[in-house]
């Protein structure tokens, strides 16, 4: 059953590029997509590299931070993959400064102790810099990938240039 599965979705990968070689607007598409992502393989390889140093960071700096609006059971930095997903959100732009405000938790609020290992609370200036560096950076990176949309002009030479080769 797995393998008719996968045979059957190999088959429907090789008629869309099968189709894809016959007509010339498709076939433009799919070069623009092939050389965009050629180009953008740097860039995107970089934004992860960087999500996996900042959850790191984050699941030593607000791993056992409290619950809040925000930070919850599937949602927090308890481990790596938790922080992974957690600035997969911050990415996206959703309500990142609220996961801030969460992390920034002091008493009464939380449970003070010796060391940050035996509290609940977060660091106010720890989840400043964090947050704001990391969403100043990321943000760089993204209008990096979106920079220079190509026109309609740019898309016709390049296929004739492809054509030509």
């Amino acid at each position: 059953n797995d393998f008719s599965h996968s045979f059957g979705f190999i088959v429907i990968i090789l008629r869309f590029f099968t189709i894809t070689g016959k007509h010339a607007t498709l076939r433009m598409l799919m070069l623009t997509v092939v050389v965009s992502v050629y180009k953008s393989f740097f860039i995107i390889m970089g934004m992860f590299l960087l999500i996996l140093t900042y959850a790191l960071a984050g699941n030593i700096l607000f791993g056992s931070v409290k619950y809040g609006e925000s930070i919850g059971r599937q949602a927090n930095f308890s481990t790596t993959s938790r922080g992974i997903i957690m600035l997969f959100r911050i990415v996206t732009g959703e309500d990142w400064y609220k996961i801030m405000h969460d992390c920034m938790i002091s008493p009464p609020f939380c449970t003070p102790g010796g060391n940050s290992w035996e509290t609940d609370c977060g660091n106010f200036r720890a989840a400043m810099m964090f947050f704001c560096s990391f969403y100043v950076i990321i943000t760089y990176i993204v209008l990096n990938l979106l920079q220079r949309p190509v026109n309609a002009h740019k898309l016709k030479l390049f296929v004739k240039i492809e054509a030509q080769k």
